[in-house]
């Protein structure tokens, strides 16, 4: 039965843990930054570490040395650190994104497609990331999902060029009817030599 001394020797136990405040992790993970952005990239490796062994629980932690290790060119490591981040906290898309341009550095666009969407899933209204899966989408010639995306970025904000884009998209389709309508909006506000075909 729980009674106020089982209460007491919790609290005991509690208090005589060693605490690290919130306070002491950022500026030690402050400090391998800095060691870092001094391209100290093995010692801000090193940093990292220490910081991990006291904070293993920090998701943070395990992003900021993913980041380290990419710029040291070691990009295994630096892809288990930002998946190891994402399996413990899924809905952040800082690590998606990290992952996703890691991707990118290796041109492996069908998973940095993938990393990317999962930055929207969990962001709002991330029309830059949103345009950036509607160009990749072009790179693998997934048109219709390039259309999707600039069609949900139109949604959110106008912007004239995006259906000069989706114009493109329609084109490499092979859909001239879609193709006509997207350019003749996108030339009222946009120019561009592709307006040129109007007046064919």
């Amino acid at each position: 039965m729980y009674n106020i001394k089982t209460k007491l020797i919790f609290l005991i136990i509690c208090f005589s843990l060693p605490i690290f405040s919130k306070e002491d992790q950022e500026k030690g993970k402050q400090k391998c930054i800095e060691l870092s952005e001094s391209k100290k990239f093995q010692e801000s490796i090193n940093c990292f570490k220490l910081l991990i062994e006291e904070y293993p629980n920090s998701y943070n932690l395990y992003d900021s040395i993913g980041v380290t290790y990419a710029l040291f060119g070691d990009l295994k490591s630096s892809k288990k650190s930002f998946e190891k981040a994402i399996q413990m906290m899924p809905m952040d898309p800082g690590p998606h994104r990290n992952l996703g341009y890691l991707y990118l550095e290796t041109k492996d666009y069908v998973n940095a497609i993938k990393s990317f969407k999962n930055v929207i899933k969990t962001s709002y209204n991330d029309i830059k990331t949103m345009d950036l899966v509607a160009n990749l989408s072009m790179e693998i010639k997934d048109y219709e999902s390039a259309i999707l995306y600039w069609e949900e970025i139109l949604k959110i904000e106008n912007a004239p060029v995006l259906y000069l884009n989706i114009a493109i998209a329609y084109d490499k389709l092979g859909d001239k009817k879609n193709y006509m309508k997207y350019l003749e909006i996108g030339c009222k506000e946009e120019k561009a030599k592709m307006c040129e075909d109007l007046n064919k």
